[in-house]
Protein backbone atom coordinates (compact mmCIF):
# COMPACT_ATOMS: atom_id res chain seq x y z
CA UNK A 1 0.00 0.00 0.00
CA UNK A 2 2.97 2.30 0.90
CA UNK A 3 3.53 2.11 -3.22
CA UNK A 4 0.13 3.05 -4.16
CA UNK A 5 -0.37 6.22 -1.42
CA UNK A 6 3.03 7.69 -2.55
CA UNK A 7 2.42 7.41 -6.79
CA UNK A 8 -2.24 7.92 -6.12
CA UNK A 9 -1.62 11.91 -5.62
CA UNK A 10 0.84 12.34 -8.91
CA UNK A 11 -1.27 9.87 -11.03
CA UNK A 12 -4.92 11.32 -9.97
CA UNK A 13 -3.12 14.86 -11.36
CA UNK A 14 -2.56 12.80 -14.62
CA UNK A 15 1.35 12.72 -14.46
CA UNK A 16 3.24 9.90 -15.35
CA UNK A 17 4.27 7.36 -13.79
CA UNK A 18 7.92 6.17 -15.27
CA UNK A 19 9.35 2.99 -14.53
CA UNK A 20 12.79 2.22 -15.90
CA UNK A 21 12.18 -1.54 -15.23
CA UNK A 22 9.28 -3.44 -17.77
CA UNK A 23 8.69 -5.39 -14.77
CA UNK A 24 7.58 -2.48 -12.84
CA UNK A 25 5.51 -1.14 -15.25
CA UNK A 26 3.76 -4.57 -15.78
CA UNK A 27 3.00 -4.62 -11.84
CA UNK A 28 1.36 -1.51 -12.13
CA UNK A 29 -0.90 -1.74 -14.89
CA UNK A 30 -2.09 -5.57 -14.97
CA UNK A 31 -1.10 -6.75 -11.50
CA UNK A 32 -2.25 -4.52 -9.10
CA UNK A 33 -5.85 -4.01 -10.01
CA UNK A 34 -6.02 -7.40 -9.81
CA UNK A 35 -4.83 -8.07 -6.86
CA UNK A 36 -5.40 -4.85 -4.80
CA UNK A 37 -8.67 -3.32 -3.78
CA UNK A 38 -8.17 0.10 -3.87
CA UNK A 39 -9.76 3.21 -5.52
CA UNK A 40 -6.46 4.44 -6.43
CA UNK A 41 -4.99 1.84 -8.35
CA UNK A 42 -6.86 2.67 -11.78
CA UNK A 43 -5.25 5.89 -11.62
CA UNK A 44 -1.50 4.57 -11.31
CA UNK A 45 -2.14 1.85 -13.78
CA UNK A 46 -3.20 4.40 -16.48
CA UNK A 47 -0.18 6.37 -15.58
CA UNK A 48 2.40 4.03 -15.50
CA UNK A 49 4.90 4.29 -18.53
CA UNK A 50 8.26 2.22 -19.32
CA UNK A 51 10.95 5.45 -19.57
CA UNK A 52 12.24 4.62 -23.03
CA UNK A 53 8.71 5.04 -24.39
CA UNK A 54 7.82 7.83 -21.74
CA UNK A 55 11.12 9.54 -23.54
CA UNK A 56 10.41 8.59 -27.34
CA UNK A 57 7.23 10.37 -26.60
CA UNK A 58 8.46 13.57 -25.06
CA UNK A 59 11.06 13.56 -27.96
CA UNK A 60 8.58 13.47 -30.78
CA UNK A 61 5.70 15.72 -28.75
CA UNK A 62 7.67 18.71 -28.08
CA UNK A 63 10.44 18.69 -30.79
CA UNK A 64 13.20 18.61 -28.63
CA UNK A 65 16.09 17.20 -30.41
CA UNK A 66 18.96 15.05 -27.97
CA UNK A 67 22.00 15.47 -30.16
CA UNK A 68 23.71 12.22 -29.62
CA UNK A 69 27.79 12.04 -29.63
CA UNK A 70 29.49 9.57 -31.27
CA UNK A 71 30.29 5.87 -29.44
CA UNK A 72 32.72 4.07 -31.71
CA UNK A 73 32.01 0.36 -30.42
CA UNK A 74 29.74 -2.58 -30.73
CA UNK A 75 26.89 -2.96 -28.45
CA UNK A 76 24.55 -6.02 -28.32
CA UNK A 77 21.09 -5.29 -27.32
CA UNK A 78 18.73 -7.82 -25.17
CA UNK A 79 15.16 -7.47 -25.53
CA UNK A 80 13.64 -8.73 -21.55
CA UNK A 81 10.67 -10.51 -21.52
CA UNK A 82 8.22 -8.04 -19.71
CA UNK A 83 9.28 -5.54 -22.86
CA UNK A 84 8.28 -7.67 -25.31
CA UNK A 85 4.40 -8.02 -23.41
CA UNK A 86 4.00 -4.08 -23.20
CA UNK A 87 5.48 -3.02 -26.75
CA UNK A 88 6.04 -4.45 -30.06
CA UNK A 89 9.52 -2.58 -30.70
CA UNK A 90 11.93 -1.85 -27.51
CA UNK A 91 11.83 2.10 -27.44
CA UNK A 92 15.23 1.82 -26.48
CA UNK A 93 16.39 0.64 -29.98
CA UNK A 94 15.14 3.83 -31.77
CA UNK A 95 17.14 5.61 -28.89
CA UNK A 96 20.11 3.87 -29.51
CA UNK A 97 20.00 4.02 -33.03
CA UNK A 98 20.54 7.94 -32.60
CA UNK A 99 23.94 7.29 -31.47
CA UNK A 100 26.51 7.79 -34.47
CA UNK A 101 29.49 4.89 -34.69
CA UNK A 102 27.68 2.87 -32.23
CA UNK A 103 27.11 -0.44 -33.90
CA UNK A 104 24.14 -2.02 -32.78
CA UNK A 105 23.30 -5.59 -32.38
CA UNK A 106 19.75 -6.71 -31.47
CA UNK A 107 19.91 -10.21 -30.15
CA UNK A 108 17.30 -12.71 -30.59
CA UNK A 109 18.56 -15.50 -28.65
CA UNK A 110 15.67 -16.15 -26.13
CA UNK A 111 14.77 -15.28 -22.75
CA UNK A 112 17.79 -14.97 -20.39
CA UNK A 113 16.67 -17.74 -18.63
CA UNK A 114 16.69 -15.54 -15.09
CA UNK A 115 13.07 -15.36 -15.48
CA UNK A 116 12.57 -12.80 -12.76
CA UNK A 117 13.61 -14.61 -9.13
CA UNK A 118 13.60 -18.41 -10.98
CA UNK A 119 17.45 -18.13 -12.09
CA UNK A 120 18.25 -16.86 -8.09
CA UNK A 121 17.36 -20.08 -6.35
CA UNK A 122 19.89 -22.81 -5.87
CA UNK A 123 16.90 -25.46 -7.13
CA UNK A 124 16.99 -23.57 -11.02
CA UNK A 125 20.60 -21.68 -11.01
CA UNK A 126 21.71 -24.41 -13.33
CA UNK A 127 18.67 -24.85 -15.52
CA UNK A 128 18.43 -21.08 -16.02
CA UNK A 129 22.40 -20.79 -17.06
CA UNK A 130 21.53 -23.38 -19.40
CA UNK A 131 18.67 -21.31 -20.54
CA UNK A 132 20.22 -18.10 -21.24
CA UNK A 133 23.53 -20.00 -22.62
CA UNK A 134 23.13 -18.57 -26.38
CA UNK A 135 22.88 -15.39 -25.12
CA UNK A 136 26.28 -15.40 -23.02
CA UNK A 137 27.84 -16.65 -25.49
CA UNK A 138 27.23 -14.17 -27.26
CA UNK A 139 28.03 -12.17 -24.74
CA UNK A 140 31.57 -13.05 -24.25
CA UNK A 141 32.66 -12.88 -27.98
CA UNK A 142 35.53 -10.60 -28.07
CA UNK A 143 33.94 -7.58 -30.91
CA UNK A 144 31.54 -6.73 -28.04
CA UNK A 145 31.87 -4.09 -25.81
CA UNK A 146 28.82 -3.91 -23.93
CA UNK A 147 25.30 -5.63 -23.34
CA UNK A 148 22.40 -3.49 -23.14
CA UNK A 149 18.99 -4.48 -21.49
CA UNK A 150 16.39 -2.51 -19.27
CA UNK A 151 15.97 -5.78 -17.24
CA UNK A 152 17.85 -5.51 -13.98
CA UNK A 153 17.72 -9.66 -13.49
CA UNK A 154 18.25 -10.49 -17.40
CA UNK A 155 21.55 -7.80 -16.73
CA UNK A 156 22.73 -10.42 -13.83
CA UNK A 157 22.35 -13.14 -15.90
CA UNK A 158 23.76 -11.79 -18.96
CA UNK A 159 27.00 -11.08 -16.67
CA UNK A 160 27.48 -14.52 -15.86
CA UNK A 161 30.17 -16.10 -17.38
CA UNK A 162 31.30 -13.18 -19.31
CA UNK A 163 33.60 -9.69 -18.27
CA UNK A 164 31.44 -8.14 -21.10
CA UNK A 165 30.05 -5.33 -18.71
CA UNK A 166 26.00 -4.77 -18.93
CA UNK A 167 24.40 -1.53 -18.80
CA UNK A 168 20.75 -0.13 -18.75
CA UNK A 169 20.18 1.28 -22.37
CA UNK A 170 19.34 4.73 -20.46
CA UNK A 171 22.88 4.90 -19.15
CA UNK A 172 24.46 4.57 -22.69
CA UNK A 173 22.26 7.26 -24.11
CA UNK A 174 22.79 9.60 -21.29
CA UNK A 175 26.33 8.93 -22.05
CA UNK A 176 26.12 9.55 -25.89
CA UNK A 177 23.95 12.73 -25.49
CA UNK A 178 26.60 14.15 -22.71
CA UNK A 179 24.14 14.03 -19.71
CA UNK A 180 26.52 11.19 -17.59
CA UNK A 181 29.81 11.23 -16.70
Amino acid sequence: LENIRTLAPFAREGHPIICTEPAAVIALRQEYPRLVDHPDVAAIAAQAIDAGTFLVQALSHTGVELTAGSLPLTAAYHTPCHTRALVSEPPYLGLLRRIPQLVLEQLELGCSGMAGAFGLTQANFATSLGIGRPLMERLAQPDLRVGLTECSSCKLQMEQGTTTPTLHPLKLFALACGLAP
